[in-house]
């Protein structure tokens, strides 16, 4: 490892321990670890739709603009073409070209007859999300 990435790994390490990141996790061990990262679910598994298979809410993800990956298919990923392609002049930020992209695919979710079951807080993020959005939501 050359000297500058030893640095920058260095200071990652230190900086996600500084901030609290990671220190919930490092601090479990044996069963109790190993029950925390399989109770990690995938983004799309908390999309439901009744009488749907694993299979169908996939394509269904797919068709509404999830890049196709075999890698991470449960995972909400999205190819950087669409990406920058949200983007409009004079954005600095990829962060919210990221954002309006994902809005849409919760909206197409949403009219595929999906209903979200993850978490929405009561602050701002949550509010714009369209997957958070009342009554659409159980």
């Amino acid at each position: 490892m050359t000297n500058h990435r030893f640095i920058s790994f260095l200071f990652l390490t230190l900086s996600s321990l500084a901030s609290g990141c990671a220190l919930g996790e490092l601090s479990l061990t044996g069963e109790e670890r190993v029950r925390y990262l399989q109770s990690i679910k995938p983004y799309l598994q908390y999309w439901e739709k009744p009488g749907i298979e694993i299979a169908a809410r996939r394509q269904d993800s797919l068709q509404c603009g999830t890049a196709r990956t075999d890698h991470a298919i449960e995972h909400v990923v999205f190819d950087k073409a669409v990406i920058d392609a949200a983007m409009l002049p004079g954005e600095a930020s990829e962060a919210t070209a990221y954002t309006k992209v994902i809005h849409r695919w919760e909206r197409c979710m949403l009219a595929k007859g999906y209903l979200f079951t993850g978490e929405c807080s009561n602050n701002a993020i949550s509010k714009a999300k369209p997957a958070c959005e009342r009554p659409l939501r159980k």
